[in-house]
């Protein structure tokens, strides 16, 4: 509660810690969205546990494994357009936006250690070291923030290849990712409030 400059009367807005005025409902849809982003995420890393155990996959393991990861980023890809369109219906777009984002980043880091686990599961030369879960997590996480601590390296064609790939998406996928978001928040802003724009 601030005074006001012409009255000096109280003025009875609730203002966030920035002191822009307090929307009603928005500290239950950020609750909300970082428990369905906490949910999310975990039910994403498990999947993809899931689907290393399923790694006995003989000749198939490559192909399969490169498949996967085809139909993994087509799936992201839709993740996307999807959050896009609930952005813009949103009452609180950015804090559906800031989930999208995280929960997009996590399913594309997925995506990722899952199929470098299941290469070194099949061709345990694939790396410097064999790769447990964690450690595909870790090596994953390490080739997308570029910073290659040169602990784990990829030896075979296939594990260089992908850990091509992932570089070369992981360079544009977020930067990408986050311009389409902040699209669709000034969007959703911009039909709630013409003036404004």
């Amino acid at each position: 509660m601030g005074e006001t400059a012409s009255t000096g009367k109280q003025d009875s807005t609730k203002q966030d810690i920035w002191g822009s005025p307090v929307q009603p409902g928005r500290q239950r849809a950020v609750l909300v969205s970082a428990a369905r982003t906490v949910v999310v995420s975990i039910l994403i890393v498990a999947l993809g546990g899931v689907l290393g155990n399923v790694a006995q996959l003989g000749a198939w393991a490559v192909p399969l494994t490169l498949a996967s990861v085809i139909l993994w980023l087509a799936l992201f890809g839709l993740y996307l357009i999807r959050q896009v369109q609930v952005i813009r219906r949103s009452g609180f777009p950015e804090v559906r936006a800031l989930e999208a984002l995280i929960i997009g980043i996590v399913l594309f880091i997925s995506i990722f250690a899952t199929a470098y686990y299941l290469l070194s599961l099949t061709n345990g030369s694939s790396f410097t070291e064999s790769l447990d879960h964690f450690t595909a997590y870790y090596y994953t996480v390490t080739v997308l923030a570029t910073v290659g601590f040169g602990d784990i390296t990829p030896l075979t064609t296939v594990a260089r290849s992908l850990t091509m790939i992932q570089m070369f998406l992981g360079l544009g996928i977020v930067a990408v990712a986050v311009r389409i978001l902040t699209r669709a928040v000034r969007t959703s802003a911009a039909h709630r409030n013409p003036e404004a724009s």
